[in-house]
C-alpha cells in the first residue's frame, strides 16, 4: 500500500499499476446517494497534483474543445485537461463535496474573474457559488471537474467513474429559428 486508503488493484488496460480509493470513492459515493464498486485510478495519479492543476487552471478559467478518440468533441480547461460532470450535482445542488473533491477538483474562476472564457465553438458557461463562495464554472448548468486521475492533457481516465462522472461532451448547437413541420400548409 502507498498511500492510505489506497490497496493495490492490479493493473489497468495499459499494463499501469491501479488501486483503489476506497475511503475517498466511498465518501464521494455516499455523499451523492450513489451505491457503487470502488474508484480504481492509476498509482501514479495524485489528488494533490489535480488540486494543484485545478488551481493553476483557475488562474484563468478557461473552457475549449478537443477531440478525445471515441468521446469525440469534449470540453477541456485552458491546459487541455479533460472536464466532468457528475450526474448527481446541479446547479441547485452539488454533491461532490469533502473528500469527493480531491479526487475531482472544480473548475473555478479566478478571482476578479467574472465569466470564464469561452473557447471557439463553446457557448452555455455559466457559473455556480460553491459552499465557501468560490464560483464553480457549469455548462449548460452543469457544474464542470477535472479529474485527479487524469495526469496530462488529452487522458479521459474518469469517465464513467461510478456510473456518474462522465466527460462533458460539446452541445449540438441550438437551431436559431424553428424547424419546418413538414406539414400541407393546414
Amino acid at each position: 500500500m502507498g498511500r492510505a486508503g489506497a490497496v493495490d488493484g492490479g493493473r489497468d488496460g495499459g499494463g499501469r499499476p491501479i488501486r483503489a480509493l476506497g475511503a475517498l470513492a466511498l465518501s464521494c459515493a455516499l455523499a451523492s446517494g450513489v451505491a457503487v464498486p470502488l474508484v480504481l485510478v492509476p498509482a501514479t495519479a495524485s489528488a494533490a497534483s489535480g488540486a494543484a492543476r485545478s488551481a493553476h487552471a483557475a488562474s484563468r478559467a478557461v473552457v475549449d474543445v478537443a477531440a478525445r478518440g471515441k468521446l469525440g468533441r469534449v470540453l477541456v480547461d485552458g491546459s487541455g485537461m479533460t472536464l466532468y460532470h457528475f450526474t448527481a450535482d446541479s446547479v441547485h445542488h452539488l454533491a461532490c463535496t469533502g473528500k469527493c473533491l480531491s479526487i475531482w477538483p472544480p473548475l473555478y474562476l479566478a478571482k476578479g474573474q467574472r465569466a470564464a472564457l469561452a473557447g471557439k465553438g463553446v457557448s452555455g458557461l455559466g457559473t455556480v457559488a460553491r459552499p465557501g463562495g468560490k464560483r464553480q464554472v457549469t455548462y449548460h448548468g452543469e457544474p464542470l471537474y477535472e479529474y485527479s486521475g487524469d495526469t496530462k492533457a488529452g487522458q479521459t481516465r474518469g469517465e464513467g467513474i461510478l456510473g456518474a462522472w462522465f466527460a462533458v461532451k460539446l452541445a449540438a448547437a441550438k437551431p436559431t429559428h424553428a424547424a419546418s413541420s413538414g406539414g400541407y400548409g393546414y
